[in-house]
Formats: C-alpha cells, sequence, structure tokens
C-alpha cells in the first residue's frame, strides 16, 4: 500500500510537470488543480467517494488521532438501547455519523455506508463495558488502556462506551471519535444536533471575528510556507524538563469538578479577569510548584503552551451543523521568573496576579494574530505533496513541539439528552498525539467544569500537578 501511495504521489508530480510544462507556470497550476477536482468530482459521482480535506482532517486521519467525550447522567439511563435510536433518527441528516474511510491513490475519502450495513456497524460500534468502576480515575485509565483503539478503514469512524451502572445514581457514556472526522467543536454541535428539538441557545459559546481580522487572516496565506516553517521553529527548543521516557506509560489525571459560577464570582470578578486567564495562571503555578519539588528551578523558566483556537461560527439551525476540523493554533510563551522574584511568603492570589499581568495581554493580542491560520494552509501544501513514506517525519515536524497543549472550551450551558437520561457533567480528552505530547483539556458543560491532563514526560507526575491545581483554585475560592 505504501509503495502504491508513493507512485501515485510521483504519477501526481509528474502530470502537474507536465501541465506547467505546456501551460506555463501560473496557467499550469490552475489546469492541473481544476483537473484534479474533476477527477474527484468523477470518484464522487460514481462511487460516492467524497474526498477528506487535506491538512489537519488527513494528518488527524493518518495519525490516528480520537476525541473522547465522557458524559455523566442525572440518574441512570433506563435503556442503553436509546442511545442507538437516538444516533439512527438523527443521522440521517449528519451523513459523517454514517461514513467509513477509504485510502486510493494516496487520497483520503469518506463513504456512506449502505441503511442496512449502517445499522450492524452502529451495533458493532456501541460497547457495554462490563468492568466496574470505583472512581472517574478509574474509568479514564480504562478508555486511555482498552476503550480508545485505533478505527479501521472499513468501520465507523466513532464509538460509543456505555456503562449503565457506572455508579448507584448514574450511568456513564463515553463517545470516541476519529479527530479526522471533527474537531471538539464540531463534536459538542453534533450533541447538540442529536437532540430532539435543537436549542441554538444550547450550544458551544464561539467567538466571532471582525471583517478587518478576517481578511487580514486571509492576506497572511500568501506567505503560508514561511508562516508554516516559522511555526515549527518555534517550538523547536525546550527545556530539559520535557524528556520523555520509552518505557513510561503515558498517564492521565483529572481535576476536581469546579462549579462555573465559583470560578465567575468568587475568583474572576475579584482579579477581573476570564476564566480561561485563571486557569492559565492557576496550571502554571501548579507546573511551577511542581517542578520546584523536584529541584527543576532554573530549568524551568519559560512555560511554552499550544493553544488551540476555534475558527467556527455560531449554529442557529440544525441544518447549520457540519463537522470537519475548523481550528487553528498558536503559541504562547508564559514567563516564570517574576514569579522567583517573589518573595517566598508571596500568597497564592499575589503569584496568580503577577502571572496574569503577562497572560492577559498574550492572550489578548491572540484574538487578533492569525499567523498560524496561514501556517496551517502552509501545511496543508506540505502535506498535499508528502509521499506516504515520508508522513512520519512530516507528524513528528508538525507536533514535535507541542510540549504542553491547552484546549478549553466553553460547551452547552445546560444539559443535554443522552438517550433517555439528561447529561449533567461532561468532560474531554484528546489520544493519540506523537509520545512528546503533554495535554490540558478543559470543558464547561451544564454549570460544571472538567480538566483533564495526558502526559508522557517522565519529568511529570500528572496526579501531583492536578493536585497543585485544585489546590490553587480552592485557594482563591477561600480568599476575600
Amino acid at each position: 500500500m505504501e509503495n502504491t501511495n508513493n507512485l501515485a504521489t510521483i504519477g501526481k508530480i509528474t502530470i502537474f510537470i507536465a501541465f506547467v510544462l505546456k501551460y506555463g507556470l501560473v496557467s499550469g497550476l490552475f489546469a492541473f488543480l481544476i483537473a484534479e477536482q474533476i477527477f474527484h468530482l468523477i470518484l464522487r459521482i460514481l462511487f460516492g467517494l467524497r474526498k477528506i480535506p487535506d491538512g489537519l482532517p488527513v494528518t488527524f486521519q493518518k495519525a490516528k488521532i480520537q476525541v473522547v467525550y465522557t458524559v455523566f447522567t442525572q440518574g441512570k439511563l433506563k435503556d442503553t438501547e436509546s442511545v442507538r435510536q437516538q444516533i439512527l433518527k438523527h443521522s440521517q441528516d449528519i451523513p459523517e455519523l454514517r461514513y467509513h474511510t477509504v485510502s486510493f491513490l494516496n487520497y483520503f475519502y469518506y463513504k456512506q455506508f449502505p441503511e442496512q450495513e449502517f445499522q450492524r456497524q452502529l451495533d458493532r460500534s456501541i460497547v457495554h463495558i462490563q468492568d466496574d468502576f470505583q472512581s472517574e480515575q478509574d474509568l479514564i485509565d480504562f478508555i486511555r488502556l482498552r476503550g480508545a483503539s485505533s478505527f479501521r478503514c472499513d468501520e465507523l469512524q466513532y464509538r460509543i462506551l456505555i456503562k449503565k451502572d457506572y455508579n448507584s445514581t448514574q450511568s456513564a457514556v463515553v463517545f470516541v471519535f476519529c479527530h479526522g472526522l471533527s474537531d471538539g467543536i464540531g463534536f459538542l454541535n453534533l450533541f447538540s444536533a442529536l437532540q430532539e428539538q435543537f436549542d441554538p441557545s444550547n450550544t458551544p459559546l464561539v467567538r466571532e471575528r471582525s471583517m478587518s481580522e478576517q481578511v487580514w487572516r486571509y492576506l497572511k496565506v500568501l506567505a503560508a510556507p514561511y508562516y508554516f516553517s516559522m511555526s515549527n521553529a518555534r517550538f523547536t527548543q525546550s527545556a530539559s524538563l520535557f524528556q520523555k521516557s520509552e518505557t513510561t506509560q503515558p498517564e492521565l489525571a483529572l481535576s476536581k469538578d469546579i462549579m462555573v459560577d465559583d470560578l465567575k464570582l468568587k475568583i474572576c470578578r475579584r482579579l477581573k479577569c476570564s476564566i480561561n486567564d485563571l486557569l492559565l495562571a492557576a496550571m502554571a503555578l501548579a507546573l511551577k510548584q511542581h517542578q520546584d519539588e523536584r529541584g527543576l528551578v532554573q530549568d524551568f523558566k519559560v512555560l511554552e503552551l499550544f493553544l488551540v483556537v476555534n475558527q467556527r461560527e455560531a449554529v442557529k439551525k440544525r441544518s447549520d451543523v457540519k463537522l470537519g476540523n475548523q481550528i487553528k493554533s498558536t503559541n504562547l510563551d508564559i514567563q516564570l521568573d517574576a514569579l522567583y522574584s517573589l518573595k517566598d511568603e508571596a500568597s497564592v492570589e499575589q503569584q496568580i496576579k503577577v502571572l496574569l499581568e503577562q497572560i492577559q495581554s498574550k492572550v489578548l493580542k491572540i484574538k487578533s494574530d492569525d499567523d498560524l491560520y496561514a501556517a496551517s494552509v502552509g501545511m496543508t501544501m506540505s502535506d498535499y505533496l508528502t509521499p506516504a513514506s515520508s508522513f512520519d517525519k512530516t507528524l513528528t515536524r508538525a507536533f514535535n513541539s507541542r510540549f504542553f497543549g491547552w484546549t478549553n472550551t466553553n460547551g452547552h450551558a445546560k444539559p443535554l439528552m443522552i438517550g433517555d437520561a439528561l447529561s449533567e457533567k461532561m468532560g474531554f480528552l484528546i489520544l493519540g498525539y506523537p509520545d512528546q505530547s503533554f495535554q490540558i483539556t478543559i470543558l464547561s458543560h451544564n454549570g460544571y467544569l472538567k480538566s483533564y491532563l495526558y502526559s508522557r514526560f517522565n519529568n511529570f507526575d500528572p496526579q501531583d500537578i492536578m493536585q497543585n491545581f485544585d489546590k490553587i483554585i480552592e485557594t482563591l475560592i477561600r480568599e476575600k
């Protein structure tokens, strides 16, 4: 298969050169692109193949990266069959829920299952968990070790794990999706579309961009290869703190559930900051405390964050819900030197304020700085021309320096129907990134906020970091 894909890439490049030699560079380029689109259109008409866009969707598909949502219900599911019926009923308008993938000539395509085969595949994708869990930590460890295996091309690109008797009062429903199918906000919009009555007021919060921001973002695409190369270079340096271990198993840890109103009313109002800025500062301080305990003070002076920024528009009706990947990313460096200059008796709040001074201004700048939109276009160009045999190197370059990934999502403000039960709390995590990945994923849902941490770095103890994080938040809530 790899040799076939490599030959297909060579053939594609040869055809492109032939077009350029015949029509010139510009005309040849346009002629080649038009011919390629006609080729994909023919495959779609004849065989129902829908091309997966180059760039992040193909990258996530090849890398087998997965998005996981954990849903904890208010009361138990009465009938687990209700989850299946919910998918069957509403997937008619969401064809992505009926797709499997096809690899052909170094392209990836989606193809929809016929109705009878789709129902058979859906039955296979719904798994009833037999294990018992004493805590949420046990559940996410189960997901990490056994519940989130990668998807084959000939099956649905999602899996639903159901634990009806998660505890005495709740069921747990775990949705595992291939990241190539959609980004996190897309999946949250999907949950909205699975409701009997679509409620546009109960959808994930998204930020709308001004016209000038949109224009400036697209102008930078003209220099896409430059921004792509710069985005890689920015993250090539790191402290020895970020050393992975080939023998250490990836670890997942979670924070305590936090009430969103507690953050808003008891901390953010007092410190005049957003929840995201507060959580960034609290996590930076938790990491600093963790490394101070390990004697790595001189080594850990800058925290490099990799922020995922949603680019979607708000959905107003069920038909607006589209999956796919519409995320861009940017970097944020938090300088920790200022904390080391504080007196030893400096309070948690004083340290948080010092961090907020730089975080707030930098995050504000990120809202209008879209360099990595152009970088993602450059990545799309690179992925378009990359032979299959070189993909591992491309993936390493793309994710090599994302030492600390940060995704904070403002989800649904009200409960959702999951099967025949209402959701109470929801969390999400990302699995499958390269070994050096260190990911924090945060989701607010129904007034509760959940945080998960994923790491394979041998200098980190995720459980200890999250305990520090919890203590910092609890201390700030108590302070007046």
